[in-house]
């Protein structure tokens, strides 16, 4: 979630020049024309505002609208509880399916860990995701939602850049705006596949996020998690606090830091990344021409 294509992506958006930041840069690429009768999908580019989840661990209830294309893609640096470093380059491509449901395809596509006497790099995990917002927020109730969650063993478990093994996530989303702090609840369930055996390990992850508007296009946000025993891994909470900043309508760089506040917890992370409304796809029936007459 490989390297080119992650670092094209960001040349791409970067390569915009910074002055059309507040302008409205929507273009639509229409399809050649087709025979009477048939469905042709259009591309409305900078049609819509970013809506970013990152560089928070939590997901909105809230999903995509229908057609909505978006890019969520950043670096991340792991210190772990020894000497041990991580980097990744990674995130997820998002589209609105229908009215309330949303799909997600992402993970890490460059890896690399650091140890003494030891550097690996490559390709990482992927995994598929799907959400169903299945009540919107009103003024006494949050926008609620479920998701699952499929992680594939893409990544080489013997260079230690993927675990080797299946997994599957069951979340529950709640999120409500409160006067100015929008609020983000994930309650999940996940099964991790085990090592070298059948089955799964399970446990259960909460994560609580608060964001609001500090100042113009600025927004800083406050996150607490946590995580039950996972076979041998001890149980461990970490906070994240973080800021994004909105360029323009569709373009939202962030940065953040995780920091284990447990025994057994991750020591330290920072992140980078930005979010990147790509365009708005929509079909319409096409109109052309018919024997003994013009289309109109």
């Amino acid at each position: 979630m490989k390297v080119r294509e992650g670092c094209f992506v960001l040349m791409l958006i970067c390569a915009v020049p910074l002055s059309t930041a507040g302008q409205d840069t929507t273009t639509t690429t229409q399809s050649p024309p087709v025979k009477a009768g048939r469905n042709v999908f259009d591309l409305t580019f900078g049609s819509f505002e970013a809506n970013p989840n990152r560089p928070s661990s939590s997901n909105s209830a809230d999903v995509l609208a229908p057609g909505e294309l978006q890019l969520e893609y950043g670096f991340s640096r792991d210190w772990g509880t020894d000497h041990d470093r991580q980097n990744l380059l990674g995130g997820e491509l998002r589209v609105g399916v229908w009215r309330n449901i949303e799909l997600r395809w992402g993970g890490n596509s460059f890896v690399e860990n650091e140890s003494p006497g030891s550097n690996e790099q490559g390709f990482g995990d992927q995994y598929l995701s799907a959400q169903y917002r299945f009540h919107e927020q009103t003024e006494e109730i949050p926008a609620l939602a479920l998701s699952y969650a499929i992680k594939f063993p893409t990544g080489d478990e013997s260079r230690g850049l993927g675990s080797g093994r299946t997994d599957h996530a069951f979340t529950f989303l709640a999120s409500k705006d409160i006067h100015k702090i929008t609020i983000d609840f994930n309650a999940g369930y996940q099964l991790v596949g085990q090592e070298g055996a059948d089955g799964y390990n399970q446990n259960a992850a909460t994560i609580l996020t608060f964001s609001r508007t500090l100042y113009g296009p600025l927004t800083g946000m406050a996150e607490i998690s946590s995580e039950t025993r996972l076979g041998d891994q001890p149980a461990f909470a970490t906070t994240l606090w973080g800021l994004s900043w909105r360029v323009r309508r569709q373009l939202v760089l962030d940065s953040a830091i995780d920091v284990g506040i447990t025994k057994g917890a991750p020591h330290k992370r920072i992140l980078f990344g930005l979010t990147y409304a790509i365009a708005r796809i929509h079909s319409r029936q096409q109109r052309g021409s018919q024997k003994g007459g013009k289309g109109r």
